[in-house]
């Protein structure tokens, strides 16, 4: 299969995270500083890792962060791959579902987490590609990759930045999802939540009532995402799983 072809099947959550990777990279301190546990470290290839499961999923690692692994996962769901931007910071919560959701459960989540909420959590996930509209945000609107359709992404920008639990929850219902799972942490939805906030619908032009330079602000302090990160309690919801990376919430009976 030619480079260009085979590219245009990586998610564009791949490119995202090599991006954040690569950039993050580039601001680490030269091999004669003093060191720290938190700084990306480069792989000279990826390491591969079979994980198996439901959909034989196998880990394409490329740097650490600490004690975590950042990469791509691969699966197969009825004989077609999938690969998607994997962070094992998301292993314990994802573990902790498998053995504590029905198998059937829908996770509710921002897009990124998707591929890893299906290959590594073996559960279904609302989304898996950012929509046409966020490319803005993430790659050339011009590459062609494949993408989920707006109002799902909206839907989901809508359910964690409003202030009203209540939306959340009836836009959980809508896909017919029982637990909602939000990223705190060095790759979190915090320092992303430019782009949550913008599906949510604030222009662009009024990002700065709710978020600057990777921060929740003003306005943005109201909202049921910046609760969760914060493991609040929010009405309707039970915080059923919490860890430096992660926070799962679950519909209250």
């Amino acid at each position: 299969m030619p480079l260009n072809t085979q590219w245009k099947y990586i998610g564009i959550a791949t490119v995202v995270g090599v991006v954040i990777i690569i950039a993050l990279f580039y601001f680490m301190p030269s091999p004669g500083s003093q060191s720290t546990v938190n700084e990306w470290v480069m792989y000279e290839a990826p390491v591969m890792k079979s994980i198996g499961g439901k959909y034989q999923a196998t880990l394409s690692l490329m740097a650490q962060f600490g004690e975590f692994e950042s990469g791509d996962i691969l699966y197969t769901i009825d004989g077609v791959e999938r690969r998607g931007y994997f962070y094992s910071g998301f292993a314990s919560a994802l573990d902790y579902l498998k053995k504590n959701s029905p198998e059937d459960s829908t996770i509710f989540a921002w897009w990124d987490y998707g591929n890893m909420i299906i290959g590594y959590g073996e559960r279904e996930a609302v989304a898996i590609n950012p929509s046409e509209k966020l490319l803005i945000g993430v790659t050339n609107s011009s590459t062609n990759i494949e993408t989920d359709p707006d109002k799902v992404i909206d839907n989901i920008g809508k359910a964690l930045t409003t202030d009203d639990s209540a939306e959340t929850l009836s836009l959980l219902k809508k896909y017919d999802a029982e637990y909602l799972l939000v990223a705190a942490g060095p790759l979190g939805d915090e320092g992303k939540a430019k782009w949550i906030f913008f599906a949510g619908g604030v222009p662009l032009d009024d990002m700065n009532n709710y978020w600057i330079d990777g921060e929740i602000v003003g306005q943005g302090m109201h909202t049921i995402l910046y609760k969760m990160l914060n493991k609040d309690d929010v009405d309707g919801f039970k915080l059923i799983f919490t860890d430096q990376n992660t926070r799962v919430y679950q519909i209250s009976p």
